[in-house]
């Protein structure tokens, strides 16, 4: 069987593989691998998606994945801890991004978590707590306990959003810390999820009086 990640020099005719070259040679891709334009011939594909649309203030992440490929080849093959090699693992590619991406999947497991939140608190009074821990730390870092993997803020937006209509009697932001929140992000974010539960309330003590 080949080796997937060969290539053939336009020069000498001989192949030769791409991550063993000097990093500064070849036309950039994600970690030195082959660009790919089928996901049938691929274990992982990694895609790079230029957008920014909706940005209010500072556009400019639709050149991130790009300068990424750059960085990228600074990389190495096999990791220094672990000792896994990726690339004889799995035959990985860097794949043209052709779409903009779906949301289909994470909108249904937030409307699941949604309903059965609804069916737990019925009609009974509701105190909302919101811990900013919950998001991913790329969004909230300045909290005491980081956790990766968390929420995204559109997804924590849709979640409260979600419980409009409940029997709401108050409710709190919590774990925002500044010392470990240089930029302020994490207390905008718990300002503007503070907002959604303002809104929330608001609706809520108006339904009652009526």
């Amino acid at each position: 069987m080949s080796d997937p990640y060969q290539k053939k020099s336009a020069v000498t005719g001989e192949a030769y593989d791409p991550k063993t070259a000097p990093r500064y040679s070849e036309i950039p891709t994600f970690m030195r691998t082959p660009r790919e334009s089928r996901l049938n011939d691929l274990d992982i594909a990694i895609v790079g998606v230029p957008f920014d649309a909706g940005v209010t203030n500072r556009p400019g992440a639709r050149h991130g994945p790009r300068e990424i490929r750059n960085m990228s080849s600074l990389t190495r093959t096999i990791h220094h801890v672990t000792r896994v090699n990726p690339y004889e693992l799995c035959r990985v590619g860097d794949v043209r991004f052709t779409n903009v991406y779906h949301l289909d999947e994470a909108i249904k497991s937030i409307e699941a978590v949604i309903a059965e939140a609804r069916r737990v608190v019925g009609e009974g009074p509701t105190y909302i707590s919101f811990d900013v821990d919950s998001l991913d730390p790329v969004y909230a870092p300045g909290t005491g306990t980081p956790e990766i993997g968390g929420l995204t803020t559109r997804e924590a937006q849709a979640l409260l959003r979600g419980l409009r209509g409940l029997n709401l009697i108050g409710g709190d932001v919590v774990e925002v810390a500044p010392p470990f929140d240089p930029t302020g992000n994490t207390a905008l974010v718990g300002a503007l999820m503070m907002y959604e539960i303002l809104c929330l309330l608001a609706e809520a003590v108006v339904y009652r009086k009526e």
